[in-house]
């Protein structure tokens, strides 16, 4: 348990969780490893304040469930599930790769974000809420999934192009500019500043640049 105010710093080395460990409380977990590897097995209990992943691996079957995350670099892999809750910030700097899923239950605005999130094998960056993706946003594909859920929005902001992960849309896609990545689309694609007059409802398995400033 971690109490609010207090925060536990988990070091260089390996960190194997025991099965029904419980770090949650009001606190931050900080993992600062290097190298190392902190694990997370089915049935811990991982729900806390805040999370800050400056380095090293965070993995396992279990669910690590935050308010705020500041993830500045390392890995997060596994089956298991990193969530952050709406009503919370994330910040995203330096080279971050993702292998698992990451759900998102608030916006993110990725304008102002530096560094990189490659999205690999068995990664899923998963947006409930507003996800803002400027030109040449670096969220790099590199054998992942992008999928904005029901009831939420992936914008594409100015007027250039960014190429994104395969992108599984089940809410909506609307903005300006040109997303460039391979779409399943069964939600609604909805272009321009009047998203009315263009939508596209039709499952789409393929390729494709969504034009989100002319009709499709």
């Amino acid at each position: 348990m971690i109490e609010p105010g207090g925060v536990l710093t988990l070091g260089p080395g390996d960190h194997p969780l025991a099965a029904g460990a419980d770090i949650s409380g009001g606190g931050t977990l900080v993992i600062d490893n290097a190298s190392g590897t902190t694990t997370f097995p089915a049935g811990t209990s991982a729900t806390m304040t805040s999370l800050i992943h400056k380095s090293g691996t965070l993995t396992g079957a279990g669910a690590v469930t935050v308010k705020n995350l500041d993830w500045r670099g390392g890995a997060q892999s596994g089956t298991g599930t990193t969530t952050v809750l709406s009503g919370g910030t994330v910040v995203l700097s330096g080279t971050k790769t993702l292998s698992r899923l990451l759900r998102l239950d608030r916006a993110l605005d990725l304008t102002a974000v530096p560094g990189s999130l490659s999205v690999a094998a068995g990664g899923v960056l998963e947006s409930s809420g507003l996800l803002a993706v400027p030109d040449g946003a670096r969220l790099v594909p590199a054998g992942g999934l992008l999928r904005v859920r029901a009831g939420g929005t992936l914008k594409k902001t100015g007027a250039g192009s960014v190429t994104l992960p395969p992108v599984e849309n089940l809410g909506l896609i609307t903005g300006t500019g040109t997303i460039v990545a391979a779409v399943v689309n069964k939600g609604v694609v909805a272009p321009g500043s009047s998203p009315a007059r263009s939508r596209s409802r039709a499952p789409t398995r393929r390729a494709r640049a969504v034009r989100c400033g002319s009709t499709l």
